[in-house]
C-alpha cells in the first residue's frame, strides 16, 4: 500500500488506489491511516451469500425481535433442559401414554377435582387418612370378608332395620344397660315344639307348642300351669 501519493504529497482522506495484487481498489481513510477494500474478501463475499439466502428467515427474525430478546433473557432455564437428565424426563413425557394422561388431567372436571383435594380441609383429611393406623384400618376394611359383610348391611332392609334400631335408641340403651336381666331371662324361658331335655334348671319355663302349653321345670320333670280353682284354706 503507498505512504504518499503519485507526486510524493501526503496522502489524502479518500484517496485511491488499485492493488494489482489483489486486484481491488483500496480507498485510504485519514481517520484510521489505513488503506481499506472497496469489495469483500472472498471470505465475507460467502458470509454475504449465506446471508442472502436466508433473507426470508432474517426479515422473520426481525419480526420478532422481541421474542427472541425475551428467550435469550432465559438462557439459563434453556441451558438446564439440555441436561441429560431434563431430556430423559421429557422423552418421558412425550410417550402416549403420558400425554394421554396429561390431556386426562388437564379436564376441565379433573381440573375441578383437583382444586377440590388442595383445599386445606382436604389435604388435612389426607394426612390423617395416611397415617399408619388408618391404612391399617383401611386394610382391613378391604378384605374380602370385610367387604362382603358391609354389602350385606348395605342392603334396603338392613339399612331399614338399623334406621329402626336408630329410632328406638333409647330402648336399646335400656336392654344393654339391664343385659344380664335379660340373659337371665333367655335363659330361663324358651319357646319349643316339645320339652327340652337339655341345660335344665329348676325355675326354668318352655311354652310347648304342641301340647299349647306353658310349663316348668321342678328340678325332676316338666309341669303344665293350669288355672286353679281350688279354694286354698291355710
Amino acid at each position: 500500500d503507498p505512504t504518499v501519493d503519485n507526486d510524493g504529497n501526503t496522502l489524502l482522506d479518500g484517496a485511491l488506489y488499485w492493488n494489482t495484487t489483489n486486484n481491488v481498489l483500496m480507498v485510504y481513510d485519514l481517520g484510521g491511516t489505513t488503506w481499506n477494500r472497496t469489495t469483500p474478501t472472498s471470505t465475507d463475499q460467502g458470509h454475504i451469500n449465506t446471508v442472502s439466502g436466508i433473507a426470508a428467515n432474517v426479515t422473520t427474525v426481525a419480526g420478532i425481535s422481541s421474542d427472541v430478546t425475551a428467550v435469550a433473557g432465559k438462557a439459563t432455564e434453556i441451558g438446564l433442559l439440555g441436561v441429560s437428565g431434563v431430556i430423559t424426563d421429557m422423552g418421558i413425557l412425550g410417550t402416549a401414554d403420558v400425554v394421554s394422561d396429561m390431556n386426562t388431567l388437564a379436564s376441565a372436571t379433573t381440573v375441578t377435582n383437583m382444586n377440590l383435594l388442595g383445599t386445606a380441609a382436604v389435604v388435612t383429611d389426607m394426612g390423617i387418612l395416611g397415617t399408619a393406623d388408618v391404612v391399617t384400618d383401611m386394610n382391613v376394611l378391604a378384605v374380602a370378608d370385610v367387604v362382603t359383610d358391609m354389602n350385606t348391611l348395605g342392603t334396603g332392609a338392613n339399612v331399614t332395620a338399623m334406621d329402626t334400631v336408630a329410632t328406638d335408641i333409647a330402648n336399646v340403651n335400656t336392654t344393654a344397660t339391664n343385659i344380664t336381666g335379660v340373659n337371665s331371662f333367655a335363659e330361663r324361658y324358651r319357646v319349643v315344639s316339645a320339652d327340652p331335655t337339655t341345660s335344665l334348671d329348676e325355675g326354668d319355663l318352655a311354652y310347648n307348642t304342641t301340647a299349647n302349653a306353658l310349663k316348668y321345670y321342678d328340678g325332676t320333670a316338666w309341669n303344665a300351669i293350669t288355672s286353679d280353682t281350688d279354694v286354698k284354706v291355710g
